[in-house]
């Protein structure tokens, strides 16, 4: 279960969606290949951009963020 926090850590902090470090509603997302029983590292994403940036296809059955592309810090 995802839980969204209020503020993210600051530390290092910028969002890899928006790539801003506004002081917002953040969530964690999982990062792929990286979990190891109930554990995984994780990135923090603002959650509106989150939100905003996911896509439901019926076609596939799968969600998406179209449009979003990578982030290098």
């Amino acid at each position: 279960m995802s839980r969204v926090f209020e503020h993210p850590n600051m530390i290092d902090f910028c969002c890899p969606l928006c790539g801003t470090d506004e002081d917002k509603p953040v969530i964690l997302v999982p990062i792929t290949g990286t979990r190891d029983g109930g554990n995984c590292e994780a990135v923090q994403v603002h959650h509106q951009c989150l939100l905003d940036s996911i896509a439901y296809y019926r076609d596939i059955d799968t969600f998406l963020c179209p449009g979003i592309k990578r982030r290098r810090g």
